[in-house]
């Protein structure tokens, strides 16, 4: 089915195509979705740290551009670029194929878990009777530079503190919207399941505009424009430090018990 949807759009067109085509079939298997749009790094009054991650995206581009013109040699170009290796990760596992779309290489230490090609944010996913809330995502999902016990879907789950769900990590080291879209598509989806598609790149604005009317959507872009009083909320220009991912679960518990009061009402 998703198949025939892209060889009917072109390769620049096939973005919303395929999240309708996501949307029935969450819909056709009794669940609801809900896109999420990251928070975006603040345009202005930066704090010393944003400065400095600022800093460090102009000096890679610019060593990146003297590298390309053949102006420095590869390894002055690595020895002075500030790369994801150098920044404050934890558990960025390489990625493997599975069927169409990728998922995280399994691994286990004192600070991450992952089995079957997902992170694990307890010893072991209790789901059984109860239903499940599965975010899908890249790096942000995934919740790199976390500890397990401070991962975006571990908080969400200690925020919604219901034994009715169970809250499964499903996010993808340096994965895009696609990816999660294949792997909404392979996955199981019982009745009363809630899918989370959190990070929409690479979306356009126009794009996200369009989705908006076709589903649940929860836009985050905002919530760190300084002036604000959340700290330090990003390690770099995109991940958000442990006390940025703490302010995102209240927002998410209440949109989506807006999803679950509507659903009540419609029944």
């Amino acid at each position: 089915m998703l198949e025939e949807v892209i060889n009917k759009e072109s390769i620049s067109n096939y973005n919303i195509p395929v999240l309708k085509t996501v949307i029935k079939h969450v819909e056709d298997n009794g669940g609801r979705i809900l896109f999420v749009d990251r928070p975006k790094f603040p345009s202005s009054n930066l704090s010393k740290s944003e400065k400095q991650s600022n800093f460090i995206l102009w000096n890679n581009r610019i060593i990146k551009l003297l590298y390309n013109l053949r102006l420095i040699s590869n390894g002055t170009r690595e020895r002075v670029t500030r790369s994801y290796t150098q920044s404050p990760l934890i558990g960025a596992t390489p990625n493997k194929l599975r069927k169409n779309y990728m998922v995280n290489e399994d691994c286990e230490n004192k600070f991450v878990r992952v089995v079957n090609g997902y992170r694990q944010d307890t010893e072991k996913e209790l789901t059984e009777n109860r239903n499940s809330i599965y975010l899908f995502g890249s790096s942000l999902v995934y919740s790199v530079g976390c500890e397990d016990k401070d991962t975006l879907s571990s908080l969400l789950g200690n925020e919604i503190g219901d034994r009715q769900f169970g809250v499964i990590n499903r996010g993808v080291f340096s994965a895009d919207v696609m990816n999660s879209a294949f792997a909404i598509l392979d996955t199981q989806i019982s009745k009363g399941d809630i899918i989370v598609l959190y990070g929409l790149n690479p979306l356009s604005e126009k794009e996200k505009t369009e989705l908006k009317k076709e589903a649940n959507f929860l836009d985050l872009a905002e919530i760190f424009m300084r002036p604000h009083s959340y700290g330090n909320v990003f390690f770099d220009l995109v991940h958000l430090t442990p006390e940025g991912i703490t302010q995102l679960p209240d927002s998410l518990q209440r949109r989506l018990k807006i999803i679950l009061k509507k659903e009540h009402l419609q029944q």
